[in-house]
């Protein structure tokens, strides 16, 4: 009976994950002029990203006039900034194709002002790039962006006025060195005059739009955003992995200034990044949508204010499925502890008699361990298989994702087939030897960076409320009335792992395929009292001999195919 909730269990965690990570259907052209709708935003996608516009190209100057017509066309009052380019950008031009820009070359960037009740106020500015990468159209890196705030524009001026100004900047260089954003954000008279930067991004052409970074100090600015933005996908862990990466946009240099922002991208379809093939028919609709409709949320909420929230300690965020946002200040952390702790002891202790002797429970914490370090070495196998190394091209490996992602899934079920058929663990003593693992990573985590810990604090709860249900009703783990809740809470938090890890691996996981091993970890403990001795030694061994195999395949597929044909043609393996 374990083996079939488990099953049905695991299938919900699958539906849950897919609708966290799947945006909502593009809206028609003829929507309400209120909402953001895709198929309205498209046609400035297909105006912008119809060929390749370098800085300083004359595609890219066709672009900057249109663009300089589409905000004086809805009222805006426009303006240039014009930033000379430096030695290093114009070094890259030439690397991408052989292009040498004069000396005088500049990015030209364009700024808008929709006027508010009250202009003294400082003002919400909504960012994106309108340069393109040497011979890519562009479509998501950044078309998506400019018509997001494009369309933005319109539907807020479609409604009645904001309390305080909004500010177009679209900026030149981008992609060379961050060149518009780095001049404009320099400017000392600014000071004061900007609230809060909303920066729109791209690296890929698909999926749901990640709110992937933002200033210091977010506390009140992400309690407004969790009040505004319907369906976000965030989390705080996302914030400060990315505050430790060398990687940066146009905001990074209005944080350098001191400002306030919210960075949102897309990174499914990687493939497009920076890509020939990146062109406005391939780029997702519904990816733009999510985009706007999260964008328009918090530039109405943020601009409608009299006050703007001010600087307040981080908070430790996630969304739920893609569907809202629960935050909490960092000392939450230590009281989910407490709470997982506390329900988890009474349960042990109220089923002592079948929790086993001490080393049954010492067995159950070391032989997860036994877990991690084998499925380390052989997700470091399989991906140096694949043709990871210092020599592999970076755009090849981007192509390859969902590849990549599929054969460290099979690594990861191979490992949990040989954990499940261990005969040292019953069900109580390996899961309470599993929740003192994670447990203590979780201790760790509340320690050196809190707002890092959601992907362990909500599983170990959850573990600890499967495990109070179960000593409460059936310590057996054979009624139907204990199993039941006992799996719905297993596919509800499997659901949250599998859509984080599944963003977490998309971002980092061809470089980093150990990030698979911790939602890995938490679904093995969600999991446990349904799968543990679910199988023989034989079954397992089986299981797990064919998913290697599988791993191989997809590792040596992914090796021996040619090149993809949607990397750069200037690409070299390293980062562009």
């Amino acid at each position: 009976m374990r083996r079939w909730f488990a099953g049905a269990a695991f299938i919900l965690a699958l539906a849950l994950a897919w609708w966290a990570i799947t945006p909502s259907a593009p809206l028609p052209a003829d929507a309400s002029p209120h909402s953001f709708s895709a198929m309205r935003a498209m046609r400035d996608v297909e105006a912008i990203a119809s060929e390749p516009h370098p800085s300083n190209s004359a595609a890219d100057g066709q672009v900057i006039i249109y663009l300089a017509h589409r905000l004086a066309g809805m009222g805006l009052r426009v303006g240039l900034d014009r930033a000379p380019l430096d030695e290093h950008a114009r070094a890259k031009m030439k690397r991408w194709g052989g292009v040498e820009l004069p000396l005088e070359a500049v990015a030209t960037s364009l700024i808008g002002l929709l006027p508010g009740r009250d202009p003294t106020a400082p003002a919400i500015v909504l960012m994106a790039h309108h340069d393109s990468v040497w011979a890519s159209p562009g479509a998501a890196d950044d078309a998506i962006g400019v018509a997001t705030i494009l369309e933005t524009v319109r539907a807020l001026k479609a409604g009645p006025p904001l309390a305080r100004n909004v500010v177009v900047v679209l900026t030149d260089g981008e992609e060379l060195a961050l060149s518009g954003a780095a001049h404009i954000y320099a400017q000392p008279q600014l000071k004061g005059q900007i609230g809060a930067v909303l920066n729109f991004e791209a690296r890929g052409g698909g999926g749901r739009v990640a709110m992937f970074e933002t200033g210091h100090d977010n506390g009140a600015m992400m309690e407004a955003f969790a009040r505004a933005v319907p369906w976000p996908f965030a989390t705080s862990l996302a914030v400060t992995v990315y505050r430790m990466m060398p990687n940066s946009t146009d905001l990074t240099p209005a944080l350098e200034h001191g400002y306030f922002g919210f960075n949102f991208a897309i990174t499914g379809d990687a493939y497009l990044y920076h890509s020939p093939m990146a062109t406005p028919a391939r780029l997702d609709k519904s990816a733009l949508q999510d985009m706007g409709q999260q964008g328009l949320a918090l530039t109405r909420a943020l601009a409608g204010m009299s006050v703007l929230p001010t600087a307040a300690p981080d908070k430790v965020f996630s969304d739920l499925w893609g569907s809202r946002l629960i935050l909490y200040p960092a000392w939450g952390g230590w009281l989910l502890l407490a709470v997982s702790f506390a329900v988890a002891a009474f349960a042990a202790a109220s089923v002592h008699s079948r929790t086993g002797d001490r080393r049954e429970v010492l067995s159950g914490l070391l032989l997860p361990l036994g877990l991690i370090v084998p499925t380390g070495v052989l997700l470091f196998v399989t991906n140096w298989l694949s043709g990871a190394g210092a020599q592999a091209n970076y755009y090849d490996r981007l192509a390859a994702l969902p590849r990549l992602e599929t054969q460290a899934a099979l690594v990861c079920l191979a490992m949990v087939s040989l954990l499940v058929c261990a005969r040292k663990l019953t069900r109580w003593g390996g899961w309470i030897g599993l929740f003192l693992l994670v447990g203590l990573i979780g201790v760790v985590l509340q320690i050196v960076g809190p707002t890092m810990a959601t992907p362990i604090h909500w599983p170990l709860l959850v573990a600890a409320l499967q495990m109070g249900i179960a000593a409460w009703l059936d310590p057996e783990f054979e009624r139907p009335s204990a199993l039941a809740p006992i799996a719905l809470l297993a596919a509800g938090g499997a659901g949250q792992a599998l859509a984080a890890g599944h963003f977490l691996y998309l971002n980092v996981g061809a470089g980093l395929p150990f990030v698979a091993i911790l939602p890995l970890l938490t679904i093995v403990l969600l999991f446990w009292p349904l799968i543990a001795g679910a199988v023989s030694l034989r079954q397992g061994r089986a299981i797990a001999g064919l998913a290697l195999l599988a791993a191989v395949a997809i590792a040596l597929w992914v090796r021996l195919d040619p090149i993809a044909p949607s990397i750069p043609p200037y690409s070299d393996g390293k980062r562009a």
